[in-house]
């Protein structure tokens, strides 16, 4: 157990100070909408990075030794689904965009 703590405590410290996606993301979310309005992103990347965390500690790693096709189905999956969000964003047209900066999202 001992063995483990040390590079969870350097991971997560490493991941809270370099400046990230998630850090870039929270500072022009910050500068545009506000401190209030982008509390919901601190909880989301919160949540993400836990829930990161969570899977990491309860032993991907042995399920992926032990069962290496599903590494191989879990890579593809993320890859599909990138690429997916890659054709959404590089199609998404600008009308569409014009009303999504109309919504207001208040706590």
């Amino acid at each position: 157990m001992k063995s483990v703590i040390l590079p969870v405590i350097l991971f997560v410290f490493i991941m809270a100070i370099t400046p990230g996606p998630n850090n870039m993301l929270l500072t022009a979310s910050g500068a545009r909408f506000g401190y209030k309005r982008t509390l919901t992103l601190i909880l989301g990347m919160i949540l993400g990075m836990l829930s990161q965390l969570i899977v990491c500690a309860a032993g991907f790693v042995f399920l992926f030794e032990k069962f290496p096709r599903l590494h191989t189905v879990l890579k593809v999956i993320g890859t599909v689904y990138i690429l997916y969000l890659a054709v959404r964003i590089t199609f998404f047209s600008s009308s569409k965009k014009k009303v999504l900066r109309q919504i207001n999202l208040y706590l």
